[in-house]
């Protein structure tokens, strides 16, 4: 960043966290099955089929997030530090 004589020295993205694990695999879980089902997204489904499936995806979120502790299978975060150092006039 010239403006401010400034040169990025790095970028780290943090790990999704551990509270959003659960929500993260059920989502995946949940459109994975809407998917093999070919079944529209809708913003609210009422239909009883879609509310057990949405019911077994959250049980297997939970099952699934207890057993995933390697980092590497996770997405990466809302969370960005970025350090930045100040160039010598």
């Amino acid at each position: 960043m010239e403006k401010f004589n400034l040169n990025l020295v790095s970028i780290q993205h943090k790990k999704l966290s551990d509270f959003h694990k659960e929500w993260w695999i059920f989502s995946l879980v949940n459109n994975s099955r809407k998917a093999a089902l070919k079944q529209e997204p809708k913003w609210l489904d009422n239909f009883m089929p879609y509310k057990i499936w949405q019911k077994i995806s959250g049980i297997d979120g939970k099952i699934l997030a207890k057993r995933m502790n390697d980092e590497r299978g996770l997405l990466d975060g809302h969370s960005v530090t970025v350090i930045y150092q100040k160039q010598a006039p």
